[in-house]
C-alpha cells in the first residue's frame, strides 16, 4: 500500500478544522525544570560498637571512594572496569560501618534537567543528553565518550490501586511495594511529575531491574528505600524545580 494513500485516510479522518473565530483549547507547555536525587545509606538512632573508630574508619572509606571517583573520570576503558569494582566494594563497606554506628550518609547524587522530550543527566562519572526525539543519549560516562539509542517508553501502570504516600515536597505521593531478586523496596510515587528513569531508558543498555521497575511507573519515584540488616539504601529527591530551561542547555 503506497505511503501516499496513507497519508490521505489519516487526513480525512482527522476531525474538521474549527471555523473562524472559534477559540482553539489550550495546550500545556511540557514540563520543564530540574530534579535532583540523593543516594544515602542510613542505620539505626542507636548503635554500640567505639564510635572514635568506627567514624574514623568511615572517613578512611570515604576518601578513599572519592579518589577512586576521581579516578574514573580518566581512566581507560579496562582500569575503569577494576575502579568501577573498587567503588562497588568501598559502598558496601560504608553500608557496614553506617549499619554499626548510626547516622546517615550520602554516597551519590544525581541532577537532572528535564524539558519536554530532552533531558541532561549529571552524575558521579557521567554527563548524558537525552533527546527522545532524535532517539539517542550521548555524552561521557566514565571519562568516555558514550552514544546509545534510547529504548521505546515503557507501558505505564495505573497508581489508582495503591494507597496514599506521605506528601513530599509537597507533592501528594503513591506507596507501593516492590520485591526484586529477593529485594524489598518502598517506593513512594509522585503523580503528574516526570519520570527521569523511563526518559533515560536505553536500548539493550538497561540490566538494573530496579531501574526498569521505576520506568515504568507513570510520575516521579520520589523516594526508594531498601532495608538490608540493620542499614536502609535510599534514592530519595530532595529538589524538584519547575523553571524554564534554556534549549542552549541540551546543545552537545
Amino acid at each position: 500500500m503506497r505511503l501516499s494513500f496513507l497519508i490521505a485516510c489519516l487526513l480525512l479522518a482527522l476531525p474538521a478544522p474549527p471555523s473562524a473565530g472559534a477559540e482553539l483549547p489550550a495546550q500545556e507547555a511540557p514540563w520543564s525544570g530540574m530534579i535532583a536525587v540523593s543516594e544515602t545509606i542510613n542505620g539505626p538512632n542507636e548503635s554500640g560498637g567505639d564510635q572514635l573508630e568506627l567514624e574514623h574508619f568511615a572517613h578512611t572509606i570515604e576518601e578513599r571512594l572519592r579518589q577512586a571517583r576521581s579516578e574514573l573520570a580518566a581512566a581507560p576503558p579496562i582500569i575503569a572496569r577494576v575502579v568501577r569494582e573498587d567503588i562497588g566494594f568501598y559502598e558496601t563497606e560504608l553500608e557496614r560501618v553506617v549499619a554499626a554506628r548510626g547516622g546517615a550518609l550520602t554516597i551519590g547524587r544525581t541532577s537532572y534537567l528535564i524539558k519536554g522530550d530532552r533531558m541532561l543527566l549529571h552524575a558521579d562519572g557521567a554527563r548524558l543528553l537525552i533527546d527522545r526525539t532524535s532517539g539517542e543519549a550521548s555524552g561521557l560516562v566514565d571519562g568516555q565518550p558514550k552514544t546509545a539509542k534510547l529504548q521505546a517508553m515503557p507501558a505505564q501502570e495505573s497508581l489508582d490501586r495503591y494507597p496514599a504516600g506521605p506528601e513530599m515536597l509537597g507533592y501528594e505521593t503513591r506507596r507501593l511495594k516492590r520485591t526484586i531478586k529477593g529485594r524489598s523496596y518502598v517506593i513512594d510515587v509522585a503523580p503528574g511529575l516526570p519520570n527521569p528513569y523511563a526518559i533515560g531508558l536505553i536500548e539493550n543498555g538497561q540490566d538494573d531491574d530496579l531501574v526498569r521497575q521505576l520506568s515504568e511507573l507513570p510520575g516521579l519515584p520520589m523516594m526508594v528505600s531498601e532495608t538490608s540488616g540493620e542499614a536502609t539504601r535510599s534514592l530519595c529527591v530532595t529538589c524538584v524545580d519547575r523553571h524554564e530551561v534554556a534549549d542552549a542547555v541540551f546543545k552537545p
